[in-house]
């Protein structure tokens, strides 16, 4: 195989999801652009370069007299120090420099970006990439598809331990080349770290919260159904690829429209979010599903006639006071990890995680998605504040006052291309809707707000319009279908579950002991340090027994418990995890540091612990509980 063959097939093998730009590729007829024109010239040297040919200028990508020079100066400016720090490319040019810079970097993770399907074309041609696209920490992407690969990768990879030691690398003349296409990169980068911020204030400000209505929903939760089975056992008696789903939203336009909903009703699967629902039952509508996640939500929303008939999945975090006033059907979500999470696993129970950008209708069009629609129709979805208001009237009915609180409004283009107001979460909101829908192949989203901001990747109708285009005249009974679900776990399982409940008291007892000693541990370790004893047999047992209680609080399921309420503490030391030592006395001395502030903070917690214990509901095992 040549060059190209070779690219190609391990494009592919490493990133599959590329293929279709590809092909796209290969099958365009023009391999060039009206506008721009990539081409191929040589240094005084004789070194192959690469450039860009655009309308009235002429931009290269390496020196036109010693490119492998510039190409030395260039990397060693962009040589990292710390292996853990990640590093963003904007630009991929002949690829002399991400060769360069890996063999300097040869641990860190590297995204590399090229903008131009055009010079990506060509490098795939003339360069060989493959050690490079095999490499485990590279990432390489390119194109209009590339920037939401390129938001998934670093969504998942920058986090509170590495993001200040992130460096941002512009390859020479891509910024002049590329300048809207660049600003929209630096927008994403800068939105990386806003997501990072907005998670870590709102989980801090839930926590304790949350916490009390975890100890007061997990009876329930145990009782109940997880959202698996309206993944996995819905779908199967719904076919949720032709049938399309309508997620209701409460914002100010809901108003506009929803009479025309009970047009949907049995021919369309219709979700709601917990401030929509007043506004459902005021107008006679059911919705088949009603979704709250919010540890403070106002309990006044559900005090609505009628509200039992919905099925309502939770947050095991949502207000505990719901489940006092809801006695209906019930299907809790999941985190990655927390307690509950590792009872389900515990018995066989499969753990699916909704992706959320912090917002209920998020939440509620993920788990949309992972039922399996391939349509979506979004209502009352403004994420905005047409004429200053901010919800449907049978919600909130209030308005905003931006002439009070200027700095924390601004406006984005509405529907109609014309300015509208928002703030800073619903822009985030609107944003993580855009890289969902831009990230997710064959869904099909309409927009029926009919008002808001602008979703990118909507398709844009009136309800009616919507109705008309996506719902069929097939009848489905919803309410039957989501009644006969099964529970999660067995009545067996649940007795064995509540019996375990009921010794954790004393695991708390035991896992307190544990850590004590632990900080001994720590402690000697600490002193064997100042003496300088890095090659003794007692040093080696004691780093042993470190790594041993370390393995120990990372799989515990009682350190998980108190590791709930420790946030703060974990996200404090997260931020300083990497700070740069002089030698391994100052290493083994922020270890000890560390270890031990981690420590006592599971301490500190388990006062608390057992107070939530309390809130725990142990009784009617056997059955749902009214």
């Amino acid at each position: 195989m040549g060059i190209y063959e070779n690219n190609k097939e391990t494009m592919i093998e490493y990133f599959p999801y590329v293929k279709a730009q590809i092909e796209a590729l290969e099958t365009r007829e023009e391999k060039s652009d009206a506008l721009q024109e990539v081409f191929w010239d040589t240094d005084l040297a004789g070194k192959e370069i690469i450039g860009l040919a655009c309308e009235d200028d002429v931009w290269y990508f390496n020196s036109r007299y010693y490119s492998e020079e510039m190409v030395e100066e260039w990397c060693e400016l962009h040589k990292r120090k710390d292996y853990f720090a990640p590093i963003t490319i904007f630009g991929l040019g002949n690829a002399d420099y991400l060769k360069k810079l890996r063999e300097l970097n040869p641990e860190n993770k590297i995204y590399v970006y090229e903008p131009s399907d055009l010079v990506f074309w060509e490098v795939m041609h003339r360069t060989d990439l493959t050690e490079l696209i095999q490499q485990e920490n590279l990432f390489l992407t390119f194109g209009e598809e590339g920037i939401l690969q390129m938001t998934q990768w670093l969504s998942v990879g920058i986090n509170f331990s590495n993001y200040e030691y992130m460096e941002n690398c512009v390859l020479p003349n891509y910024k002049n080349a590329f300048p809207l296409i660049y600003l929209r990169f630096q927008k994403l980068l800068m939105e990386t770290y806003e997501t990072l911020v907005f998670q870590k204030n709102t989980l801090i400000k839930m926590q304790k919260k949350s916490q009390e209505n975890f100890y007061s929903n997990v009876g329930d939760c145990i009782r109940q159904h997880s959202i698996l089975e309206l993944v996995e056992d819905f779908s199967k008696v719904c076919n949720t690829e032709e049938v399309p789903a309508i997620l209701v939203s409460a914002g100010p336009s809901l108003d506009k429209n929803i009479k025309d909903l009970a047009a949907a009703k049995n021919r369309a699967f219709i979700l709601g979010v917990d401030t929509a629902i007043g506004t459902l039952l005021k107008n006679e509508i059911l919705p088949d599903l009603a979704i709250t996640i919010d540890p403070l939500k106002d309990i006044f929303l559900f005090e609505q006639e009628g509200i039992e008939k919905i099925p309502l999945v939770l947050s095991p975090y949502a207000n505990h006071k719901v489940i006092r006033i809801h006695t209906g059907e019930h299907f809790y979500s999941q985190k990655e990890s927390d307690f509950l999470t590792e009872l389900y696993t515990r018995y066989g129970k499969r753990v699916i995680k909704l992706s959320t950008g912090g917002s209920v209708a998020n939440d509620a069009f993920s788990l949309l998605c992972e039922m399996g629609f391939r349509t979506i129709i979004l209502m009352g979805q403004d994420l905005a504040y047409p004429e200053k208001k901010s919800h449907a009237s049978a919600a909130y009915n209030d308005e905003v006052n931006p002439d009070k609180e200027g700095r924390v409004y601004f406006e984005v283009e509405d529907i109609y291309g014309n300015p509208v107001l928002t703030r800073v979460d619903m822009n985030h909101y609107r944003r993580w809707f855009e890289n969902t829908i831009g990230g997710s192949t064959n869904l099909r989203v309409i927009d029926a707000t009919e008002g808001g901001a602008r979703i990118a990747g909507t398709e844009i109708m009136t309800l009616k319009e919507a109705i008309e285009s996506a719902c069929g005249s097939a009848v489905y009974q919803f309410d039957a279908i989501l009644q006969n679900l099964p529970l999660t776990f067995t009545e067996e399982e649940r007795k064995a579950i509540m019996e375990e409940f009921g010794r954790l008291s004393q695991s708390i007892s035991e896992a307190e002991s544990r850590i004590k000693e632990g900080k001994k541990v720590y402690e000697k370790l600490d002193e064997l340090n100042r003496k300088g004893k890095y090659k003794t047999a007692e040093f080696q047992k004691t780093f042993e027994e470190i790594s041993e209680l370390n393995m120990w609080v990372d799989n515990d399921p009682i350190v998980a418990l108190m590791g709930s309420f420790t946030n703060r503490e974990e996200y404090d030391i997260q931020s300083r995890v990497y700070a740069h030592k002089e030698n391994i006395y100052e290493e083994i001395k922020y270890i000890v540091k560390n270890g031990i502030e981690m420590l006592e903070a599971y301490l500190d917690k388990i006062p608390m612990l057992l107070e939530l214990l309390t809130y725990m509901d142990r009784e009617n095992v056997d059955e749902k509980k009214p």
